[in-house]
């Protein structure tokens, strides 16, 4: 990592919740007891589960935060990782990774357990800090608890309407001669030829899971490999197309290829792994989405795709 004016450090320092109004002192002494990291776009930065060792300042660069492997946040300079683990020593929450080449300042938390022990009021400042960041979170928390109950209970409602509506719509057509199994197939079929459907093709079935997650309002299919992509395609008609680039039999680009040949203007979209060696800069596909995908970006592609 290039060398960092240590003024431009301590500043970046101030803008972190846990060291809030320490002086320039405590800054620097702070500041003594890190050291210079570099990642590369990637890599993991710190495992969900693993020992909560040290923090990190991102002074640089970009890191995401994964949770099941979906990425729930993104950090950008100037903050942090891993503050109130090394206070509390609880195992890390979340998977950091790397999502470009990032610069931090990692602060051990053996080190910074010394610097504790031997500096009180820098304790205390500290301290005071952590009960306000857990007091804002709280605060935060209810507030998120609260819509969320409100909109749960607003589903619940719906669901519950929607379900009386299903068995009136069975009742009326049993009335005309259809049997109950075969009313209800009649209006699930309906259902399904009414939601536009998006196929997602991916080796894993963890991964399509991950794809599908974000995708509620449309009616999802899935395919392990090109071959079985097209497959389906013969027979029902896909509003948006995501494919994995690595795939066994036909991998993303000859499904590319494909499908742009039998469906030119069916939307594709290229979900890319990091450190993939394939160059997807001049390809055709309509999107490219980056792993750890987002499921915010996800579904903004698609909707963006299925719309147009």
């Amino acid at each position: 990592m290039a060398k960092t004016d240590p003024k431009k450090l301590a500043d970046a320092l101030k803008k972190i919740a846990l060291f809030n109004g320490l002086s320039p002192t405590q800054l620097r002494v702070t500041l003594g007891h890190c050291h210079a990291q570099q990642f590369e776009a990637g890599t993991v930065v710190c495992q969900q589960g693993g020992a909560s060792d040290e923090m990190h300042i991102l002074v640089s660069g970009k890191l995401a935060v994964l949770e099941d492997n979906v990425r729930v946040a993104s950090i950008i300079p100037v903050d942090s990782v891993g503050e109130m683990g090394v206070i509390t020593g609880h195992a890390r929450s979340a998977t950091v990774e790397a999502v470009e080449p990032s610069h931090v300042l990692t602060i051990e938390k053996v080190k910074l357990d010394s610097v504790l022990r031997a500096q009180r009021d820098l304790k205390n400042r500290i301290f005071a800090n952590i009960i306000n960041i857990l007091s804002e979170k709280l605060v935060r928390d209810n507030v998120r608890m609260r819509d969320f109950l409100s909109t749960r209970t607003r589903f619940e409602s719906s669901s519950e309407r929607m379900k009386r509506e299903l068995d009136a719509a069975v009742q009326l057509l049993g009335e005309r001669g259809l049997e109950e199994e075969e009313a209800r197939k009649l209006i699930e079929d309906k259902a399904d030829s009414d939601t536009p459907m998006v196929l997602i093709v991916a080796a894993e079935p963890e991964g399509r899971e991950l794809l599908s997650r974000g995708l509620c309002r449309y009616r999802v299919v899935e395919a392990e490999h090109g071959e079985e992509a097209l497959e389906v395609l013969k027979t029902q008609q896909a509003k948006v197309v995501l494919s994995d680039i690595h795939l066994p039999k036909m991998d993303g680009l000859a499904l590319l290829k494909q499908l742009r040949a039998d469906y030119p203007k069916l939307p594709v979209v290229a979900v890319s792994a990091y450190g993939d060696t394939v160059d997807l800069s001049d390809s055709d596909f309509n999107a490219i989405l980056e792993k750890p995908v987002a499921l915010d970006e996800v579904r903004k592609v698609v909707d963006d795709l299925a719309t147009g």
